[in-house]
């Protein structure tokens, strides 16, 4: 739990939750496994099955089915994508306490901040029903997490990553202007909604892959997991 926040007890399980965030390219899959290698007490991200999707989706029908029926109609080229992400923000969280069990922390990949931000980048797509969605996960997840990781690296270093690596992308083959606009866009998007998160009390850690070693990355987010268990 955050420092100072008068949630304390609120939930049943005791590990921290935090979440590793930024551009395609930065670094965050790598700097996961090499956390969750050194120190298997961590939980890397969060894998559901299909089963686990098709449960949380019915169980919690009534709370992300009006956004995802307000996107395709406001957004019907991005509604099956960003449906995906008002789905994943809920059936997330209620994952939680089994991901959790007897674990030091959870260190979520593609989490909320991840899948709100997808959906923050929807702009004047969003109808009101999705806003007040997004508004109550933000709200939810504020409470959750322990602190955001932001890993990011220059355009030149994102760009020769992104095409240089096996994994497909869909700027992977893209112009440099293509790529760096790319970039620009979701840079934004994820500082409104990291703003968002830091108004209400989530610490954010900010790390240039550039130039600091995954080594020297891994010793400072285990230095601040460690931190703030002695908050806890």
């Amino acid at each position: 739990m955050r420092a100072g926040n008068p949630r304390e007890g609120a939930r049943s399980y005791q590990p921290l939750v935090f979440e590793l965030v930024g551009p395609a390219g930065a670094g965050k899959t790598s700097v996961l496994q090499a956390l969750a290698q050194f120190d298997p007490t961590l939980r890397a991200g969060i894998r559901l099955s299909r089963t686990e999707k098709a449960v949380g989706a019915l169980r919690g029908l009534h709370v992300w089915g009006p956004a995802a029926s307000s996107l395709f109609l406001s957004a019907p080229a991005a509604a099956p994508w960003a449906v995906r992400h008002v789905l994943r923000i809920c059936t997330l969280h209620d994952a939680l306490p089994r991901a959790a069990a007897g674990r030091k922390a959870v260190l979520l990949d593609e989490g909320p901040v991840f899948s709100l931000t997808r959906l923050h980048a929807l702009g004047s797509r969003r109808t009101s029903i999705l806003l007040d969605h997004e508004a109550r996960h933000l709200n939810a997840w504020a409470e959750e997490l322990d602190g955001i990781i932001w890993l990011d690296a220059s355009d030149a270093v994102l760009m020769q990553r992104i095409r240089t690596r096996a994994k497909a992308h869909r700027v992977k083959d893209s112009s440099d202007a293509a790529v760096r606009a790319f970039l620009d866009g979701y840079r934004q998007a994820y500082r409104e909604v990291l703003a968002d998160f830091r108004r209400r009390g989530v610490q954010l850690h900010c790390f240039d892959t550039t130039h600091t070693s995954q080594g020297e990355i891994v010793k400072h987010v285990l230095h601040l997991i460690e931190a703030a268990r002695r908050e806890h």
